[in-house]
C-alpha cells in the first residue's frame, strides 16, 4: 500500500518537535516548563504525541501484506536490542565518565552501589514498549476478525490497567518483565498498560481505513468529540489521583487521550488536502520516514551535551536557541547518516 500523505504529516509533525521537547525536558529551567513555550511543547508531546505515534504503528501494521512469525520476532528483537543500545549510549556512557549531572541521577533514583549501571541498562522506554507491542499486534492480527479482537482487547486494557499497575514477582526476570508491562517512571516510561490501547486501536482503524479512507477519517472526528467530552466528564465526576499523568492515565484520561489522537488524525486529513507539496510538507514527510534514526540521534546528542548546558538550568531565550540548534543538528546528522548508508549500500550492489 502506498504511503498516505495525511498520516505522514501527522507523524512527521510530532517527530519534528521531538528534539525540542527532549531538549526542554532536560536543559530548561522549571520556569520555562510553565511558560507559553513549555505549554506548547507539552501539548504536542502529551496531546497527540507518543500516543499518536503508537496508534500509527498499529495502523501501519495493517498495511503490510505478509506477517510471518519469524519476521515479526526478528523485528521485535531488533527493537528491544535498539532500546538497550540507546540506554547504553545516552545514559551508561555519560554516567561511566562522570558526565551525568547529579540532578539526573537523583530523578532516575539511581542507587549508590554498583547496581546503577544495571538500572540504567534496564530502563524501559518507548522502544521496549514497541518491541512487546509488535508481538501482541501480530498475535491479534492473525485472528480471523482481528479488528473485533483488537477492539475488545483495547477496551480490556483500558479497564484493567489501574488494577495491574506495579505488579511484582519474586523471580527477578519475571519481575522485570512485569515492570515493563505495569511499571512506572523512572524505571519504565511507557508500560504496556495502558499504552497498548493505542496500537490496538490502530489495528481497528487500519481495518476500516483500507475499505474507505474518507469515511474512516470522518468517523475518527466524530468519535473523537464523543471520547473527549465523555472522558473529561468522567474525570470531573469521578476524579482519580494521577501523579504520573502522561505515562499512566486512568480510564477517563485514556478516553480523552484517545479522543485527542483521533481528532489529530481527522485534523491532519483536512490539512493535507489543502497543503501543497512544498518544503514544509517535504520536511514532515522526511521526518515521518526517518523517525527511528531521528529519535536515536537526538537522544544521544542531548544526553551527551548535558555537561555543557546543565540539567534544567537554561532560561527561556537560551532554551529556544538550544532547541533550534539541537533540532538542526539532529536533522543534519540524520541526513549525513542516510547519505553514508546510501553510498555504502551502492558499493555492495
Amino acid at each position: 500500500m502506498e504511503r498516505i500523505r495525511s498520516l505522514d504529516l501527522a507523524r512527521g509533525f510530532t517527530v519534528l518537535f521531538i528534539p525540542a521537547i527532549h531538549t526542554g525536558m532536560l536543559y530548561s529551567h522549571i520556569s520555562v516548563h510553565t511558560s507559553v513555550l513549555g505549554y506548547f511543547l507539552i501539548a504536542i508531546a502529551e496531546g497527540p504525541g507518543g500516543q499518536l505515534l503508537m496508534l500509527l504503528m498499529g495502523l501501519s501494521f495493517t498495511f503490510r501484506q505478509r506477517h510471518t512469525t519469524s519476521k515479526i520476532g526478528l523485528r521485535s528483537l531488533l527493537l528491544l536490542l535498539t532500546g538497550y543500545l540507546l540506554n547504553i549510549l545516552k545514559f551508561i556512557i555519560p554516567y561511566s565518565y562522570g558526565a551525568l549531572p547529579h540532578g539526573v541521577i537523583q530523578d532516575l533514583q539511581l542507587s549508590n552501589d554498583g547496581s546503577a549501571i544495571w538500572q540504567l541498562f534496564g530502563l524501559g522506554d518507548i522502544l521496549h514498549f514497541a518491541a512487546m507491542a509488535t508481538v501482541i499486534l501480530h498475535l491479534v492480527y492473525r485472528c480471523t476478525h482481528f479488528h473485533i479482537v483488537a477492539f475488545i482487547t483495547a477496551i480490556t486494557v483500558v479497564l484493567i490497567s489501574p488494577w495491574v499497575w506495579d505488579t511484582h514477582f519474586e523471580h527477578p526476570l519475571l519481575d522485570y518483565i512485569s515492570a515493563l508491562a505495569t511499571g512506572q517512571p523512572p524505571r519504565v516510561f511507557f508500560p504496556l498498560f495502558p499504552w497498548l490501547v493505542y496500537p490496538l486501536l490502530g489495528l481497528v482503524i487500519g481495518h476500516y481505513f483500507k475499505k474507505d479512507q474518507q469515511r474512516t477519517f470522518t468517523l475518527c472526528g466524530i468519535i473523537a468529540g464523543m471520547l473527549i467530552s465523555s472522558g473529561l466528564l468522567l474525570e470531573d465526576y469521578f476524579p482519580a489521583e494521577n501523579p504520573l499523568g502522561f505515562y499512566r492515565t486512568p480510564i477517563s484520561g485514556t478516553m480523552w487521550h484517545v479522543g485527542i489522537v483521533l481528532l489529530a488524525l481527522y485534523g491532519w486529513h483536512l490539512i493535507s488536502s489543502k497543503m501543497k507539496q512544498r518544503l514544509f510538507v517535504r520536511l514532515l514527510t522526511y521526518s515521518s520516514e526517518n523517525i527511528t534514526v531521528i529519535y536515536l540521534i537526538q537522544w544521544v546528542m542531548i544526553c551527551w551535551m548535558l555537561p555543557v548546558f546543565g540539567y534544567q538550568q537554561l532560561g527561556l531565550l537560551l532554551s529556544i536557541l538550544v532547541m533550534v540548534a539541537m533540532t538542526m543538528n539532529t536533522y543534519l546528522l540524520t541526513l549525513t547518516f542516510q547519505l553514508i548508508k546510501k553510498r555504502y549500500g551502492q558499493q555492495h550492489l
